[in-house]
C-alpha cells in the first residue's frame, strides 16, 4: 500500500510546477496596521530569503523544473536506478 501511494505521490508532483510562498508575519498580534521591523527582518533571515537573493545575484539560478532538474542530476542516481514514470 505504501508503494502505491509513493508511485501515486511522485506521479502528481513529477506534474507539477511548483511554487513556495513565505509568509511574514509583520507583528506578533496579527494585527493590522501594525509593523515590527525587527521581528521581520529576523523572519527574512532565518528563512534563508537574504541568501538566496545573494545566489540569484551571483547567477546562480535556484528553480528547476522536474524534467530539467532530472536531466542535470539522474548521472548521480547511477544506472541500475529506474525512474518512476
Amino acid at each position: 500500500k505504501f508503494k502505491k501511494q509513493l508511485t501515486t505521490l511522485m506521479k502528481t508532483l513529477n506534474h507539477t510546477e511548483p511554487h513556495y510562498i513565505r509568509c511574514i508575519k509583520p507583528n506578533p498580534n496579527k494585527a493590522p496596521s501594525e509593523f515590527y521591523g525587527e521581528m521581520v527582518l529576523l523572519q527574512l533571515q532565518y528563512s534563508g530569503v537574504f541568501e538566496a537573493v545573494q545566489i540569484r545575484k551571483r547567477g546562480f539560478p535556484f528553480r528547476h523544473t522536474h524534467g530539467d532538474f532530472y536531466r542535470r542530476y539522474r548521472c548521480s542516481l547511477g544506472r541500475e536506478y529506474n525512474w518512476p514514470s
